[in-house]
């Protein structure tokens, strides 16, 4: 068949291989990763693929040979972390250790390369089966992705459209201050016996209206944040969250009605944040968020032997060596503080547009670095002996610290703009850690607060959840008439 000749002659597999990695890859997560990103890493991978290609073709004297050998150092690479979780389960367990999968792979290429250089075979046949077998593959992916692309999504409902312009409404500045983690009046005093209430009168003093039993809707972050600036209940998302739910959770925000109102009202974004936000990327990135491209390169080789090794000292050196643990600590603690600095730089900022101003601070969050006078606790939050009395004193000390940063950041903005600014100060969920309680029962209780200008709090309620905060706030400043949404906890 001389139209397979080619096929035959050269091994285009190795390439293929790279290929038919990001295609199947992307099967899986349709839609979360850009295109851009797979471009980037297709052509940096086969630049890298081009090199051993022409390496071992010197080496062994035959381009079908170094395509084999090349072919399989790559699948190995790419699909390492397929190849040991499927090693993983049953007898062929042992197997699945670095220790012997990595001397393992070492011999068979080298075992492989001698015998290439010894014999005078050219195997076109294997190198067309190696071909066409990775085209048929790649051709079935690709039919996978159109399909999906061409099924309608759930994500986001009609009636998420459903606004309109208000082109005689006054614009002011929003803020969205999100705090992690930061439970609500009755839990700290039920379980913490610590009394918030100063913290609530001085926000009300400030002109708040501090929500008496609000409640969250997610109990991870991710989901939390999309539910929130979608202002609805979120489809398509595992119970128990898993890697490609943080990216979909950050698709939907930037797709989300709450960006899209913004923009036709002339709002300008400024993302001081965990996560990206319409195409400003987040200003304080943690190892909490698996996103984009990683969805696919995390089970190759590199990033195994990374994560792994990440684990493995965070898991066992951390605990025992404690500048280890508060050099990772250090890290959480200068990150809420750019985000503080950034905000803070905003506000005495002035502007023509109205901003949207996205703050998300991991504080309260884990790990619980200062005390209420804002001094290092100098506990390591990794040893694995620390009790929980002392983890949640520790909590109760930290939030305290929050309120005091809170109160003079809130200040700042009331004072910079007049009292004409909407502040939305919030957390995404109530505190995860207390062991014997459900997940909603954990989360569920968190802490509200809104500052309008001219103080019409009517379109607020005493148990509103986060859900339909943007709903509420929308419906009084921009004088949309969103529906309220039931108040409930799902996860």
């Amino acid at each position: 068949m001389p139209g397979l000749t080619p096929l035959k002659r050269f091994p285009f597999h190795f390439l293929l291989v790279i290929l038919f990695f990001l295609l199947h890859g992307y099967s899986e997560y349709i839609g979360l990763i850009p295109f851009t990103d797979l471009l980037i890493f297709f052509l940096a991978a086969s630049a890298a693929g081009f090199i051993v290609f022409f390496i071992l073709k010197k080496i062994v004297r035959s381009a079908q040979k170094a395509g084999i050998i090349t072919s399989l150092i790559f699948l190995f690479y790419l699909f390492y972390g397929s190849i040991k979780d499927t090693l993983k389960p049953g007898w062929l367990h042992p197997l699945s250790r670095y220790s012997i999968l990595l001397p393992v792979m070492l011999v068979l290429v080298l075992a492989l390369g001698y015998y290439f250089r010894k014999t005078s075979r050219q195997f076109p046949r294997l190198t067309l089966f190696i071909n066409v077998l990775l085209l048929i593959y790649i051709l079935v992916d690709l039919g996978t992705i159109i399909a999906g692309s061409s099924r309608p999504s759930n994500q986001q409902r009609p009636a998420q459209t459903a606004f309109t312009r208000c082109d005689t409404c006054a614009t002011p500045d929003i803020h969205l201050i999100l705090l992690d983690e930061y439970a609500g009046l009755r839990t700290l005093q039920r379980y913490f016996n610590y009394d918030n209430q100063h913290f609530k009168d001085s926000l009300q003093q400030q002109g708040f209206y501090v929500v008496p039993a609000p409640s969250a809707n997610y109990s991870a972050t991710p989901v939390a944040v999309a539910s929130l600036f979608s202002m609805e209940y979120l489809p398509e998302f595992h119970r128990e969250i898993k890697a490609e739910d943080y990216t979909r959770a950050e698709k939907m925000v930037n797709q989300s009605i709450v960006l899209q109102l913004l923009k036709a009202h002339g709002y300008t974004f400024l993302n001081h944040s965990i996560f990206n936000l319409d195409g400003q990327p987040g200003r304080f990135r943690t190892d909490l968020l698996p996103m984009r491209l990683k969805l696919i390169t995390d089970k190759t080789l590199w990033n195994s032997i990374v994560d792994d090794l990440g684990w493995q000292i965070n898991k066992k050196m951390a605990p025992r060596f404690s500048w280890l643990g508060k050099m990772i600590q250090d890290d959480y603690k200068d990150g809420n503080q750019r985000l503080l600095n950034l905000t803070r730089e905003t506000i005495v900022t002035k502007t023509a547009q109205p901003r949207f101003v996205y703050t998300h601070l991991l504080m309260p969050h884990w790990p619980y670095l200062l005390d209420s006078t804002g001094r290092p606790t100098g506990i390591n939050f990794f040893s694995n002996n620390l009790p929980l009395q002392q983890k949640e004193a520790a909590y109760v000390q930290y939030l305290a610290y929050t309120n005091k940063v809170m109160l003079e950041l809130t200040a700042g903005i009331l004072r910079q703009s007049g009292g004409n600014a909407v502040i939305i100060l919030m957390s995404d969920h109530g505190y995860r850690a207390r062991p014997g309680k459900s997940v909603c029962e954990q989360v569920n209780d968190n802490f509200i607060s809104v500052y309008l200008p001219g103080g019409d709090y009517r379109a607020l309620y005493g148990t509103i959840s986060n859900v339909n905060i943007f709903r509420a706030v929308f419906n009084s400043v921009l004088k949309q008439r969103f529906v309220r949404l039931p108040d409930h906890c799902i996860y």
